[in-house]
């Protein structure tokens, strides 16, 4: 199983470990006798779409040889469950967090069987905040008093955890909590 979760855009001068590493994989688990499938899950405005697939598939398609679905997650509705059969590789793109839940989490056991089954993962940004098994999508308070600055909220006022993709478990959620002395 390889995860690979990267805290920003897919810019492949700032990562280019994670590009190649990612792509060793991918290539092994297509057997380097065919091009990989790879699909690319991003939200963004309707006439953005096939930039932001861009972005994200032509540093990989330099790396190796693929073929890449594109899979555009719009507003209220779920992943193409279909797009995402049968690919070596799911690449999941930066945005806004509770966007790429919304359109993830109903395809979420999909997604775990394809890693399971030896899919490998790479999630950017928004990408790497769903894959895990609780997912942080926003927020910048919690109990009113504030944690973070508003710009990192998401648009959402309340801390706001939810169950992730189940990509990699959470430890610090089941960790005993320590009691005072």
């Amino acid at each position: 199983m390889s995860i690979f979760l990267a805290g920003a855009g897919p810019d492949p001068l700032g990562f280019p470990e994670v590009f190649d590493r990612f792509a060793v994989d991918v290539g092994e688990r297509a057997g380097w006798r065919r091009p990989a499938r790879i699909a690319v899950a991003v939200h963004g405005p309707e006439g953005k779409l096939h930039d932001l697939v861009a972005s994200y598939a032509e540093p990989l398609q330099a790396r190796i040889e693929c073929g890449i679905v594109a899979v555009p997650l719009q507003d209220g509705r779920p992943a193409d469950a279909a797009a995402l059969e049968a690919v070596d590789a799911v690449v999941v793109g930066g945005g806004l967090t509770p966007a790429y839940w919304e359109a993830l989490h109903p395809v979420a056991a999909l997604i775990r069987g394809l890693i399971a089954d030896g899919a490998r993962y790479l999630g950017f940004s928004a990408g790497a905040m769903v894959a895990p098994e609780h997912a942080l999508v926003g927020g910048y308070r919690i109990n009113g008093v504030e944690v973070c600055g508003e710009e990192c909220s998401e648009g959402l006022d309340s801390v706001d955890m939810r169950e992730g993709l189940g990509l990699a478990r959470s430890r610090w959620m089941s960790m005993p909590r320590r009691r005072g002395r």
